[in-house]
C-alpha cells in the first residue's frame, strides 16, 4: 500500500565503486575547481606584471653602465688618496723616529763627520758630483738604517741606483733618469736621495732633503706631489715641505702647480690631496677641502 501525505522519501543511495557523484560531491569538484582556476589565473597575472621584457633589461643594464663609469674612477681616485695619505704619514712617522734614536745614539748631525758643504758647483763636466756629495748622502742614512726596517739599500756613486724619470706637479721633467740613493722599506716605501748641502745646519736653518716615493720609483706616476713627496732635514727634526713659511709654501709650491715640493705638509696635516682637484677652493690657512 502507498502512503500519501508527509512522509519523508529515502536518500538515494551511491555505492562506493559509483561512477556517479552525489549532488554534494558535485558541488563540492566544483568549487576546487573554480578555487584552482582563480588562483593559476592571479598568479599569471602577477608574473605578467613583474615581468621585464630583454629591451628593459638592456636599457637598465645600459644606464648602470653609464652611472659606474661615470662615478667609479672617482671611488677609485679616491680610495688612492687614502693610501697615499696612510703611507706617507707612516713614512713620515718612521724617519722622524729614527732620526731622533740616530741622534740620542751619536749626538747631533752637525757632529756626524760629513765631508763638507755641498753646492751644484761640485760636478765634473759630464755633471757627476764630487765623490763628498755621496759620502755625505751614506753617512746619514747608515745612521737612521739601524732605526728602520729596510730591505734593501743602494748607495749612489754617480751612475748606479738608476730610477724613472721624475715629474714635477706640473707635468715638466724634474728627473731624466736619474741616479739617487734608495733605501727601500718593507712596505715598499721608497726614500730617496738625501742630499746633506749645510752641515753647519741648525734649528731653523736646514742641512739638507730627501724625499719619499710612497709606491717606489717603479711604480708611476712618479710625481712630486702625488707619489713622491720631499722633506727638509733640520738639526732637531725631519720637516715636510709646504705650509706658509719659508720657501716652500703650499700657495707658491703646490696649490698653483709647479713642482710640487709644498705639498707635503698639506697632505700630512689635511690628510687629502684636494689640491689636485679644486685648487682655486683651498688655502693653507682657510677651506683645507674641495666643496
Amino acid at each position: 500500500m502507498r502512503l500519501r501525505g508527509g512522509g519523508q522519501s529515502k536518500s538515494k543511495q551511491y555505492p562506493e565503486n559509483s561512477l556517479e557523484l552525489a549532488p554534494e560531491q558535485v558541488n563540492k569538484k566544483h568549487t576546487i575547481i573554480h578555487k584552482s582556476f582563480f588562483i593559476e589565473n592571479a598568479f599569471s597575472k602577477i608574473n605578467h606584471l613583474n615581468g621585464f621584457t630583454l629591451a628593459e633589461v638592456l636599457i637598465t643594464l645600459g644606464i648602470i653602465g653609464v652611472v659606474a663609469a661615470m662615478t667609479l674612477p672617482a671611488l677609485v681616485q679616491k680610495q688612492q688618496d687614502k693610501i697615499t695619505v696612510t703611507k706617507l704619514k707612516k713614512a713620515y712617522s718612521v724617519i722622524s723616529q729614527a732620526y731622533l734614536m740616530a741622534r740620542n745614539e751619536n749626538g747631533e748631525i752637525n757632529n756626524w763627520g760629513f765631508a763638507g758643504n755641498i753646492t751644484n758647483s761640485d760636478r765634473d763636466e759630464n755633471g757627476v758630483f764630487d765623490s763628498s756629495v755621496y759620502d755625505n748622502s751614506e753617512l746619514f742614512w747608515s745612521k737612521l738604517i739601524p732605526y728602520m726596517k729596510v730591505t734593501s739599500t743602494c748607495y749612489d756613486r754617480g751612475t748606479n741606483c738608476k730610477i724613472p724619470s721624475q715629474y714635477n706637479l706640473s707635468g715638466s721633467i724634474r728627473y731624466n733618469k736619474n741616479t739617487t740613493t734608495q733605501i727601500k722599506l718593507a712596505d715598499g716605501t721608497v726614500f730617496l736621495g738625501g742630499w746633506l748641502a749645510n752641515i753647519n745646519c741648525t734649528q731653523t736653518v736646514s742641512c739638507g732633503d730627501f724625499s719619499v716615493d710612497v709606491n717606489g720609483p717603479e711604480n708611476k706616476p712618479n710625481t712630486v706631489g702625488k707619489d713622491v713627496f720631499y722633506f727638509a732635514i733640520y738639526q732637531n727634526k725631519i720637516v715636510p715641505y709646504g705650509g706658509n713659511t719659508g720657501s716652500a709654501t703650499f700657495d707658491k709650491r703646490c696649490k698653483n702647480g709647479g713642482d710640487g715640493y709644498g705639498c707635503t705638509a698639506w697632505v700630512i696635516y689635511n690628510e687629502n690631496l684636494d689640491y689636485l682637484k679644486c685648487p682655486d677652493q683651498l688655502s693653507w690657512d682657510g677651506n683645507t677641502k674641495c666643496k
